[in-house]
């Protein structure tokens, strides 16, 4: 997966927020396809992987969704994750550490970079 993310940045010039961007719509239109959630939890970590969850959480909320985002890790942000989480914070959603219960939560915690098993806050929300 990190070849394929190489590609389409270096080769088809798809920046990383793009990427984000087309896959938290997406999970949004799934989520909202399967489960018609009247409110969702999304968990976020600091890698890549997550902020596609943010903007998952932003679809979903313009999409009428009650949406709780809940961090891990906050002081470790990637410059397009803390990005993305600016975004969601100026639609009004705002970030917690305390997970709620919700219809479906969406796992934007850990993508395929992950090294290693989950530990610190990562594991806590995964608990």
């Amino acid at each position: 997966m990190t070849r394929v993310d190489e590609i389409a940045m270096v080769e088809f010039k798809i920046t990383l927020l793009q990427m984000m961007e087309n896959a938290g719509r997406s999970l949004a239109e799934v989520a909202i396809q399967l489960f018609n959630p009247g409110s969702a939890t999304v968990q976020f970590g600091p890698g890549h992987n997550d902020g596609g969850g943010l903007t998952a959480a932003r679809h979903l909320h313009s999409r009428g969704v009650e949406v709780t985002v809940v961090g891990a890790r906050l002081e470790r942000l990637s410059v397009e994750t803390a990005h993305q989480l600016d975004t969601v914070r100026a639609t009004g959603l705002r970030a917690t550490t305390t997970p709620v219960g919700a219809d479906v939560v969406i796992d934007g915690l850990v993508g395929y970079s992950l090294e290693g098993a989950p530990h610190g806050g990562l594991a806590e929300l995964i608990d």
